[in-house]
């Protein structure tokens, strides 16, 4: 590992301080080479292709979808569609007079007395 940057180091030393021309001539000569160091080998590029772009692609999916869609639509719209449907039947039960409520304690009461001879069967 240290001959390799030994070398570079090197390398370097003779193109740009040594015969400084040398690297505007191999620019000249070689310009795709030049091109694809000069953009870093196109590492960034790749990085954006592999991960960048596919997890805003899924993170926005997720966004659009699952949040919206499964979250906010089903479940909290769900609980919330059960718990406006539940006190709207409790409204319309409580009339305010006492022999609704009677009447609704002894059909509780014929329930659970059905539940208990069912199970006992």
């Amino acid at each position: 590992g240290g001959a390799i940057a030994v070398v570079g180091i090197s390398i370097a030393w003779m193109v740009y301080m040594r015969k400084p021309g040398i690297s505007l001539a191999l620019k000249d000569r070689l310009p795709l080479l030049h091109n694809f160091l000069s953009h870093k080998w196109y590492f960034d590029e790749m990085i954006d292709a592999a991960v960048v772009r596919p997890a805003a692609s899924t993170g926005r999916f997720f966004r659009d979808v699952i949040e919206r869609e499964v979250v906010q639509g089903m479940l909290v719209g769900g609980a919330t569609s059960a718990v406006r449907a539940g006190s709207s039947m409790a409204r319309a039960l409580q009339s305010g007079y006492l022999r609704a409520y009677a009447l609704l304690v002894l059909f509780g009461l014929l329930l659970l007395g059905l539940y208990f001879l069912i199970a006992a069967a």
